[in-house]
């Protein structure tokens, strides 16, 4: 079961032309990645390394079909999924409440770290009960386009 957000596009979020930026798309997203965190249980602060990990993005993609504008609300649908011991994914759907089409996708891979060494470590229990709660915890994926 993905985990969903809503959120109001901002006029902060948005570039010159009135639309949402590239970057601030990718923001939005991580903010449905950390809100979907936040409600498994999964204590934010376990993640900057203070507790010997980190989990940095190593992948992003995003696929933009529709511009969005300030005052649009969102639905943003986090899909969490374990790449394998190490490595998961997160695959984003964005549409405007209420409506049908989807407006957008991302992608978004990280990688579970020991923050001195540098070198892969297995996901913490934390992590994958948070995979077991909005995702799918066993699937092993390739890179694929969302």
């Amino acid at each position: 079961m993905a985990f969903v957000y809503h959120r109001t596009v901002y006029l902060r979020d948005t570039d010159g032309a009135g639309v949402v930026y590239f970057l601030n798309f990718l923001a939005i997203c991580h903010e449905a990645y950390e809100e979907s965190l936040a409600a498994a249980g999964v204590p934010l602060e376990v993640l900057p390394g203070s507790r010997g990990v980190v989990m940095p993005v190593v992948y992003t993609q995003a696929d933009f079909r529709r511009p969005l504008f300030c005052g649009d609300h969102l639905e943003v649908t986090a899909l969490p999924r374990a790449v394998s011991s190490t490595e998961y994914e997160l695959v984003y759907t964005v549409r405007r409440q209420g409506a049908e089409p989807v407006v957008s996708r991302a992608l978004t891979r990280h990688v579970c770290i020991d923050p001195g060494s540098r070198q892969r470590q297995d996901l913490p229990p934390a992590l994958l009960d948070w995979l077991a709660r909005w995702g799918e915890p066993h699937q092993t994926s390739p890179a694929a386009a969302p």
